[in-house]
């Protein structure tokens, strides 16, 4: 890591000597901060393994009860949204629920496959020229002939999101790999 050090005064080396004196200083001073390096990250690692013993089964029982909130918070999804008309609802002291669709995204299984689909198929509105690529916001404004073209798919992602009364993070769950995650929020 580099640091801004004060300027020191500049003595022009006059003999190889004083050259290969300063190479010594140099290559000593350069062990010395990866030994300094080293043993800071060695005490790092050894710091990260014995948060992650006690952080683990925190984190297991934040979502679990997330799990269960979010089971409650389905369950009763219409009461909460006003019949769908708010994406959000505060649960007093015990914070917020959302639930939040990501806009329309076109993912390529193998560019170079679905280049050659498009070429194919006469579909040379959906490419771009220079260098050829696919255009995905072309894809994206017609989606039923978009989803025609093999590898490529257009897809949303769905998530519900907790977030705790005065809690340094939220809860969120994805619906589409069913997976948990706790994001920390600045």
């Amino acid at each position: 890591m580099a640091r801004k050090s004060k300027k020191l005064p500049t003595m022009i080396p006059q003999t190889l000597a004083e050259v290969e004196q300063l190479e010594r200083e140099i290559t000593q001073d350069l062990l010395e901060i990866g030994s300094l390096e080293d043993d800071a990250n060695t005490k790092i690692a050894a710091i990260n393994a014995a948060s992650a013993l006690r952080i683990g089964p925190l984190l297991e029982a934040v979502i679990e009860r997330a799990q269960r909130v979010f089971a409650y918070a389905e369950a009763n999804k219409d009461a909460l949204t006003e019949g769908g008309k708010r994406k959000s609802a505060n649960l007093g002291h015990a914070g917020t629920v959302q639930w939040a669709i990501s806009p329309p995204a076109v993912s390529l299984r193998d560019t170079e496959e679905v280049l050659a689909h498009l070429k194919r198929l006469g579909f040379e509105r959906f490419i771009r020229r220079g260098p050829d690529e696919v255009n995905k916001e072309a894809l994206l404004r017609e989606p039923d002939t978009a989803k025609t073209v093999p590898g490529v798919s257009i897809g949303q992602n769905k998530k519900f999101y907790l977030r705790p009364a005065d809690a340094p993070a939220r809860v969120e769950r994805s619906f589409e790999s069913r997976k948990w995650k706790v994001v920390w929020l600045k």
